[in-house]
């Protein structure tokens, strides 16, 4: 057995062969005397449990030299003897001796389980040559190829060592005859697992995978432990390696790197990469004869920072100018996107991914080294207002890094496959925890959730990773430099070449269009842009259905109205749709006022009509009166005039005979109309 300097690779280890005892005679040498005090109690205790050993077990013992042929069919073999019938299943220990009398290195048994006893132990260790006193170790297991040395010296130790080995069935004794330093770490064959058996999502289900949060606060701070810490994103991978490390997994978590090794579960799913990715998943890094064949771009890659430093250089200027919207509050101008990404590469660089599930999490010291990375880079005033600028782009920011890893867990079916296409910008540490964390109860819960409530969105806007600011700051006035207002911006950012993304968005916009022009009609004047932001809001919300009374999203850097505001902005509506009423009231008054003003003279003229009626009716029958009294006359005229033409006549024949004429005397009959004009 050899201390370990540096450790090797498992595939690197050759076998051990097969331990052989030989029977060749040899010399007991008298024990040393040990170099510890012997307590005569323990001594009693170890002599009183030194009972026969029907050790039902093969040994096999090498030599340091080979063997001869002779010397091979000579093995000593504890199980000449008949044994009583075995009572568990075939275990295998493997023994190494250190300052041995004799000159065998190691001993391999296979042994009953029920015969690995205390007694049966010192019994062998006394038939190689040692005595009572000869220390005895086990190689306790601490990680997959690490272990340190754990004394046997009661039968309550020998009964812990076994409970231990229940699932390995593998036991590594150590016989040595001088103490050996139980803090030093040895080499131990790594434990062969089928399938990865131990290292999956079903195994820590029902288990907290924050864990490691309890073995590190519980960790001493010695000079055996480092210090280790779970503030930044460097020191988390290394603190949770760690303990992976001592739990036994790190090994076959490291195998995923090597895609030979690992021998995919076929119960977990399919093994074929998905045709459809979910939005935003990490879609997995093409081979070189991939991008032969297909020739398109495949994304921006992982972000560097390459270009902000060669406009640095360019420009010979260690800082670059940065302007942000007086409207949206976000970054604008020709440097905005090379901003966004530094904001973007220092989140991704100080920000852990382990042991933390939201910005909310990350320590206030990260946040503060993230802003002082951004301040020394660009011409910003070192201020608060400044900080809570930049740590609102890297939480937003933040939030979709880990929305686009939740993706990428989506787009396979079992822990292998997600293991096997690890994100290239992450540790694989990371993503073991990540695959651990997103397999949880807790987290599918709010996934489904919020997947359910991304599909109830009617309104998307169509402007991709560019911020409503940048759109709205390039769609300024050039001559005054104003931006336009919400509603014109609605139409920027939810229409594209005159086709909206949904009928929703395109009702609403033709809504809050009708809305405003009809107040502007009404009230005979021109409305602020604060009005038409509430009459849009209030659209929105009513097409929409949501609850929120803040109005469609125009990116994380602009300012919503506070409760305040939008009760205030309640207040005002109440007291204009108040003042509204009242001047329809008073109008209403006057109106009905005019009414009765006019129902007033229309009932005076009726008056005056029947009135008029009635003096039309009285004329009329003195008119017909007349007319009756002068038919009469007429008559009578006539009759008169008849009765005289007759008399004449008559008169006549006579004055003829008389030869007398006397001219008739004439008649001053009025006609009949002198006789109407006099009446």
């Amino acid at each position: 057995m050899e201390k370990t300097a540096s450790r090797t690779s498992p595939s690197s280890r050759s076998p051990c062969p097969p331990l052989i005892i030989r029977r060749t005679p040899t010399t007991s040498l008298p024990s040393p005397p040990s170099r510890r005090s012997p307590d005569p109690t323990s001594s009693s205790r170890r002599l009183s449990r030194r009972r026969s050993c029907d050790a039902d077990a093969e040994v096999d013992i090498m030599e340091d030299r080979p063997r001869r042929q002779d010397e091979i069919t000579n093995e000593y073999d504890l199980n000449r003897r008949p044994t009583e019938e075995k009572m568990g299943e075939k275990w295998k220990v493997f023994i190494y001796f250190i300052g041995g009398p004799r000159d065998q290195t190691r001993a391999t048994l296979n042994i009953d389980s029920a015969k690995i006893t205390f007694g049966n132990l010192l019994k062998f260790k006394a038939k190689m040559g040692y005595s009572l006193r000869d220390f005895m170790y086990y190689k306790k297991r601490c990680g997959t190829d690490i272990a340190f040395l754990q004394i046997l010296d009661y039968e309550e130790d020998a009964l812990r060592m076994v409970e231990k080995f229940q699932e390995e069935k593998e036991i590594r004794l150590v016989v040595s005859k001088s103490e050996e330093n139980d803090q030093v770490e040895y080499e131990i064959t790594p434990i062969k697992r089928r399938r990865h058996e131990e290292v999956s999502e079903e195994r820590f289900h029902d288990e907290d995978h924050d864990v490691y949060k309890l073995w590190l606060h519980e960790l001493p701070q010695d000079a055996e432990n480092p210090e280790f810490k779970d503030d930044f994103r460097e020191d988390t991978i290394k603190t949770y390696r760690e303990w992976l490390r001592r739990e036994g997994l790190l090994q076959d978590i490291h195998a995923y790197l090597d895609d030979g090794t690992i021998q995919e579960d076929e119960s977990g799913g399919s093994n074929e990469t998905p045709t459809q990715f979910p939005s935003h998943a990490r879609r997995p890094k093409p081979s070189q004869k991939e991008r032969v064949v297909d020739k398109r771009k495949i994304g921006r890659g992982t972000m560097k920072g390459f270009a902000a430093n060669a406009k640095r250089f360019k420009l010979a200027s260690e800082k670059l100018n940065i302007d942000f919207s007086s409207t949206l509050g976000g970054p604008v101008g020709v440097n905005y996107r090379l901003f966004i990404d530094e904001i973007v590469l220092f989140t991704r660089k100080r920000t852990p991914l382990i042991g933390v599930t939201k910005w909310a999490d990350v320590k206030q010291s990260v946040k503060d080294k993230i802003a002082r990375d951004i301040m020394i880079r660009w011409d910003l005033e070192n201020n608060d207002d400044e900080k809570a600028r930049i740590w609102k782009i890297a939480k937003e920011r933040y939030r979709g890094w880990r929305a686009q890893l939740s993706s990428t867990y989506k787009a396979y079916d079992s822990y292998h496959q997600r293991m096997r296409h690890k994100p290239e910008d992450l540790d694989i540490i990371e993503w073991h925890y990540l695959v651990l964390y997103f397999g949880t109860d807790k987290f599918q819960r709010i996934s489904s959730k919020n997947t359910g409530n991304s599909q109830q969105r009617k309104t998307l806007h169509l402007t991709g990773s560019k911020p409503f600011s940048q759109v709205s700051y390039e769609q300024r006035d050039l001559e005054t430099g104003e931006e336009p207002n919400d509603l014109a911006l609605w139409k920027s950012t939810r229409s594209k070449e005159g086709r909206w993304c949904s009928e929703a968005a395109e009702q609403i916009y033709e809504t809050t269009w009708s809305k405003i022009t009809e107040r502007i009609e009404s009230d005979a004047s021109l409305l602020s842009k604060n009005e038409e932001s509430h009459i849009l809001r209030q659209t929105y919300k009513e097409t929409t259905g949501c609850r929120t009374n803040k109005g469609p999203r125009q990116g994380y850097l602009a300012k919503y109205p506070t409760r305040s505001q939008l009760m205030n902005e309640r207040i005002e509506e109440q007291a204009r749709a108040a003042a509204l009423a009242a001047a329809a009231q008073q109008k209403n008054n006057e109106t009905q006022a005019e009414v009765e003003k006019l129902k007033e003279q229309l009932n005076i003229q009726a008056a005056e009509r029947e009135s008029d009626k009635s003096k039309i009716l009285q004329l009329e029958q003195q008119l017909e009166n007349t007319r009756e009294e002068l038919r009469r006359e007429f008559l009578s005229l006539m009759a008169q005039q008849k009765e005289a033409s007759a008399q004449t006549v008559v008169e006549t024949p006579m004055a003829m005979n008389n030869n007398v004429y006397d001219e008739p005397t004439a008649v001053n009959t009025p006609s009949l109309g002198e006789h109407v004009q006099q009446v």
